[in-house]
Order: C-alpha cells, then structure tokens, then sequence
C-alpha cells in the first residue's frame, strides 16, 4: 500500500471546502454497471441530465445570455445534439433504442456495452478523463476503435485523457501521445511514445524480435524486467547487471525527460485557477498565465433536490413497469393473497380477527420486500458509481425510490 496526496494545479481536491474540484475529472471503471431495462439512449440521457444543468447544453450562469445563444442552445436541446453525437461517434448508433442489458436480461453485446459506459462518463464537462483498464472484456479489434474514438474525442473537446490498458497491441499504443511506465508507486518512463524504446535501448533493454511494445513495456515493470537486460559491449563494461526497480526510477528522474518534468512542476503553469490565484503576481519575467474560471465548480451537484428527485423518479417508474415477470407476479401475488386472507376473515367482527388482518397485511408487505431485496444489490452497485460521480445526492435518489415503491405496495392488478 502506498500513500500520497492528490494535486491539481499544486492544489489539493479538498484543500478548498467552498469548491469542488473532484468534478474536473471523470472516472471509467472496469466494471459495466448500468440499469440493465434503461436503453442506450436513456442511460447516456439520464447522465447527460444529471450533469447539466436542467438538461440544457448552454448554461448561462457562465455563458453570456444573448439571443444567438438562447437559440443554439434551443435547436441543441430539441435535437438531442450532445447525446446524439456521442452515440454516432461511439458506434452504437444502431443500437440506441436497444437495452443495455446484462447476464440475465438479453441486450447489448459486452464491447458496446463497454462503449455505453464509456459514453456516459464522455457526458460531463470534465476537462480529465481517467479509463481503469477500459478494454477489459474487448477484443483487440473493439478496444482499437474505442481508443481511436477516445482519442479523436479528447482532441476535438480539449480533455486530457489519462488510460490504462491491459496487454495493448502494438497498433493500439501507437494511439498514444505519452507513457507513464510505473512500477511499485514509482515511475521508470514518462514522455513520447516514439522515445520509449530509444530510452530503454540506452539502458541495455532491448525488446526481442518476437516480442510487441506492449509486452516489453509490462515485462520491463516486473522483476522479470533483468531478463530482457542484453546491453552492448561499451554499456555492459560499466552495468554489467541489470536496475533494479529502484535504480530504474532514478535513472529516470536524471534522465532527460525526468528533468524536464521537474523544470515543468517549478515553473508556474500559464493556466490556473481563477479563484486561487486571481489576484496573484507573477514575479520575473515569466509570462502572464490564463485564469481558468472554475466557477464550475463552487457546485457539487449541477441540479437542485428538486430536479435530482424527479430524475430518479422517473427512472425507477420507468425500470418498474419495463418488468413485466416482477409487475405480473406481485399482482398474482396480491391478488391469491387477497383472496385468502379475506375469506379467513369474512364478515368476522371479533377484535382479534381484526388485529389478525393487519398482521397478516403487514406480513405479506414484508415477504414481498424480501423477495424484491436481491435486486437492490445490483442497483446498489449502480448507484454507488453515479453517486461518487455527483449525479445526484443520496437523499434525492432514496425518497424518488421510496415514492416509486407506493404503487408495487398497494398494486392488486397489473399494469
């Protein structure tokens, strides 16, 4: 385990209590947790809604508020245009009306379903976007689409994408700008695609003919890294053993691309926090920096209780009546139940018949919460990455659950 602090802009995320910095950055998981009744469509709108304000593409609390505005912002919002970009870029576009789906539920394939869940983190204004192992469960040829989608994406959009991949080809990490090779919380490369190899090269690592960059890349992080050590007569008279993990993080801080990070991190960077920094001086003869407006994020949550409550609801009802075997089965349910109880106690006055019914009406409302119990642990999932994601507050979503759970508790007939 190791510890560290996080910095943006050589400020912590929660050094500042007034702003929210953890929303510049949006996180792809490994994991494809998505509601699996909602269509491709309704999951990118849901978080496309979650992360605008009211669902608007222009919000003018920081955009000037001019009738040429007002009317892009019209035609953006009657045309869907944001979610429906993204959809075509990703190449689902045939399959937005489709459900997303999961082991159970028939829907989408496993590598568009990894294209929905990478299209709903696209959906914020994050300027970073971090991908954990993004083509996990993808064939070489599905993560070469992703990656070039994500790069084009991250070009047109300005965003900083930061990725991991597990065993990438050799087509698909010429995708990349820069490397980050780490090993053990250290880092032994970062810089140019196109200079790795030299720099290894330089060191004695040399990868063998049948051996892609990828491969070499994860193996030189290893211990099994010393295997790969085959320097040239001149560098092996003065190595002749192989670096170890600590000894290659140091090569690399005196190496020139590590020095050029250090020259980098000391000088001040030319964009910068407008509320931190926008009365500050710059010293010298350094340039002037760009204040960047992070008014953005004086907000944890884009939408109000009231427009996260009615989101919610209005997903849960929507997913509720889209299970017809759960809609069907608790109105049998109800409806045997009924039946039985009130032939039991028929046209009975007595006090403790009376006081039987209601047990026996609470006890049937408490079975059929047990029975619907399992689905919570999947929905739990869900709601813990939109969440972390400040799509919406807690409370919001528990009382838009609890009110779309009325009608399943007092439902005698199907919908």
């Amino acid at each position: 385990m190791y510890n560290g602090k996080e910095l943006y802009d050589s400020k912590g995320f929660y050094d500042r209590p007034d702003m929210h910095y953890e929303n510049s950055i949006s996180l792809i998981d490994q994991l494809d947790r998505h509601a699996p009744l909602y269509t491709v469509e309704e999951t990118l709108n849901f978080a496309f809604q979650c992360k605008h304000r009211n669902g608007r593409h222009i919000d003018f609390r920081f955009e000037e508020d001019t009738t040429g505005n007002r009317e892009l912002a019209k035609r953006a919002d009657n045309n869907n245009l944001f979610v429906d970009t993204f959809i075509k870029i990703l190449g689902i576009d045939h399959v937005r009306d489709t459900f997303v789906g999961n082991n159970d539920i028939r829907g989408v394939s496993g590598g568009q379903r990894r294209r929905v869940t990478i299209g709903e983190m696209l959906m914020s204004d994050s300027p970073v976007i971090c991908g954990d192992e993004i083509s996990n469960g993808l064939d070489a040829s599905s993560t070469f689409e992703i990656i070039t989608a994500m790069g084009y994406i991250g070009k047109v959009r300005e965003k900083l994408q930061v990725i991991s991949l597990l065993q990438p080809s050799p087509e698909i990490v010429s995708l990349f700008d820069e490397i980050i090779l780490m090993a053990r919380g250290q880092i032994i490369f970062a810089g140019p695609v196109l200079q790795v190899e030299s720099y290894f090269a330089r060191l004695g690592y040399k990868a063998p003919r049948h051996m892609d960059i990828g491969d070499f890349l994860q193996i030189i992080s290893t211990p099994d890294g010393s295997n790969l050590y085959n320097p040239p007569p001149d560098v092996a008279e003065l190595r002749p053993r192989p670096y170890s993990l600590n000894e290659l993080a140091d090569e690399f801080r005196k190496s020139q691309l590590g020095n050029r990070i250090k020259l980098n991190l000391r000088r001040p960077h030319s964009h910068v926090w407008g509320s931190s920094y926008g009365s500050a001086e710059i010293a010298g003869d350094v340039a002037a920096p760009e204040y960047v407006d992070d008014r953005h994020y004086k907000f944890k949550y884009q939408n109000n209780f009231a427009v996260c409550f009615w989101l919610n609801l209005k997903r849960q009802v929507t997913l509720w009546r889209r299970d017809r075997r759960v809609v069907i089965t608790n109105a049998v349910k109800n409806f045997i139940m009924g039946i039985s109880v009130g032939g039991v106690f028929y046209q009975n006055t007595d006090v403790t018949s009376i006081l039987g019914v209601l047990f026996q009406s609470m006890l049937f409302v408490m079975l059929g919460g047990m029975v619907s119990a399992p689905a919570f642990v999947d929905e739990r999932l869900i709601y813990y990455k939109q969440n972390d994601a400040n799509y919406f507050g807690a409370f919001s979503f528990v009382f838009a659950k609890a009110v779309s759970r009325l009608p399943q508790a007092s439902m005698s007939l199907p919908v």
